[in-house]
Parts: C-alpha cells; sequence; structure tokens
C-alpha cells in the first residue's frame, strides 16, 4: 500500500517516521491488520509504503520537492543496486526496517532517518547533508560505507558496525558533532570495521571494538580544527574505558556528558 509523503515535513529524525506511520494506518492498511503483502515496487519520489518494498530503476529526486524521497513502515527495502539520490530525507524507516543492496546519495538532510531499529546490509550512504544515518533506537551496519556526511555519519542511541567503512564524516563548516559515529550509549564494532578520516572517529558512552581499525580521525579536510570546542579530537572519546581487542587505535579520551576530552585511556597506540 502506498501514499504521499510530499505534504510532510519531519522535524528530526526522532520524529520524522510519526506522521507517515499515522497516516497509513489512518488510510487503513491491509498490512495494519496482519494480512501478508506482496513486496511493492517503489517508482516514484515521495512513495511510501507499508512493509516490504524493492527499487525498480534509479530514483533522483533532487528536483522532486519531497521531503521523503522513499518512506517505509516496519518493512524491507530491497534497492536491488539501484540509488536514491536527493530529498530532504533519502530514506525514512518508521518502526524495525532493512534497507540492503544499493545506495543512498545527496541528502540535504539525513540519507536515512529510522525509528527503533535499523539493518543496514551493502548499502552506501554519501553527501548527506547532516547525518548519513540517524536511528532513535538501534543502528546495525553490515558490509556498509557512510561517507562525506556534514555532521555524524551515523548518530543512534545504540549500534553495532561489522565489516562497514566510516570515512571523511564531519565536515561541514561550523558544525560540533564531527564525528564518524556517535552514540548516545553502546558502540560496538567488530569483523573489520574501519573508521577512518572523520573529524573525531568514535564518541560514545561505551566503545567496544574487536578486529576493527580505528585511526586517522582528527584532521579536518579543508584545514580548520576538527573539534574547535577541544584541545584535541580522539579517534575513540569514551565515559567509560575502551574495550579494544585485536584492533588498532591513534587516540583515547575520556569524556564526561557533553563537556571535554580529558585524560587518555592509555589504550591506543599514540595515547
Amino acid at each position: 500500500m502506498s501514499i504521499s509523503l510530499n505534504y510532510l515535513r519531519p522535524v528530526s529524525f526522532k520524529y520524522a517516521c510519526v506522521p507517515a506511520l499515522v497516516a497509513m494506518v489512518a488510510a487503513g492498511s491491509t498490512a495494519v491488520a496482519g494480512v501478508a503483502a506482496e513486496p511493492e515496487p517503489v517508482t516514484a519520489c515521495g512513495q511510501a509504503v507499508f512493509g516490504d518494498a524493492w527499487l525498480s530503476a534509479d530514483l533522483d529526486c533532487s528536483s522532486a520537492g519531497v521531503v521523503a524521497s522513499v518512506a517505509i513502515a516496519d518493512g524491507q527495502l530491497d534497492l536491488q543496486g539501484y540509488s536514491i539520490t536527493g530529498g530532504e530525507f533519502g530514506v525514512v524507516c518508521a518502526g524495525r526496517c532493512r534497507v540492503i543492496n544499493g545506495s543512498v546519495t545527496d541528502a540535504d538532510s539525513d540519507g536515512i532517518s529510522a525509528g527503533k531499529r535499523l539493518v543496514l546490509d551493502g548499502v552506501s550512504v554519501s553527501r548527506s547533508g547532516r547525518y548519513g544515518i540517524a536511528v532513535s533506537g538501534k543502528a546495525v551496519i553490515i558490509g556498509s560505507s557512510v561517507s562525506n556526511s556534514g555532521r555524524a555519519g551515523i548518530f543512534a542511541k545504540r549500534m553495532q558496525v561489522e565489516g562497514s567503512t566510516i570515512q571523511s564524516n564531519g565536515i561541514a563548516a561550523g558544525e560540533r558533532a564531527r564525528c564518524g559515529l556517535r552514540a548516545k550509549r553502546v558502540a560496538k564494532l567488530k569483523a573489520g570495521a574501519v573508521v577512518s578520516g572523520n573529524g573525531c572517529g568514535v564518541s560514545a558512552r561505551v566503545a567496544r571494538v574487536r578486529d576493527s581499525s580505528v585511526i586517522n580521525n582528527g584532521a579536518h579536510p579543508d584545514g580548520s580544527p576538527a573539534c574547535p570546542d577541544f584541545d584535541v579530537c580522539p579517534d575513540i572519546g569514551t565515559e567509560k574505558r575502551v574495550k579494544l581487542r585485536n584492533s588498532l587505535c591513534g587516540v583515547s579520551r575520556r569524556t564526561k556528558g557533553t563537556g571535554p576530552f580529558l585524560e587518555s585511556w592509555g589504550v591506543c597506540s599514540l595515547d
């Protein structure tokens, strides 16, 4: 079932999914009643789907004037190797969603904005104006890449990043949240994850890094300070001691809330 999202204007990633979900329920989607539906093709900018969907061709919404290029609620969006370009938000996900096999690029605000849970598998998200990926709950990133986001590459309450590359995020002049990964609580990296070339690498309350690399962050591409409010911009900044196993990191620092980076944890090569 599809409806138009052109008239909706989400004000933040936390609330971006709510209007779409309410509109779908009001329209009487059979999916709400628990009746399984066939995956639906996505063919137009501003299309919203309750359940599973697939992209039938490249979708360029750069000049379409839509808030969400594609919106999906409680389902899987298979990009089938195609790309979604433009829109204020590239993809908006309500509830629990999975996005696979393709690319999302050049969103004015967030590349992908999601609710309770987002799984990203085999997707490239690039050149987002604000966050590459913003999730109010948990983000699971598998075999994907997030690059060149204006603020953070990924912003979520909790995140797990596996075999993915998070690179060159935090490039908008004057932004404070210049990090590859920003987790309100826990950030887990594993299975060859790489976080490199961002403003700061990982900012979280707790960071657990296994078989991964978090190095060469802290140098802003335009030569300006990567963390203008602090004296150092670390690869890993956490409130609790970093848990590192078979991994590389350059600089670690203890943080306290949103305050400055404090002393080193003594776990990275340049500490």
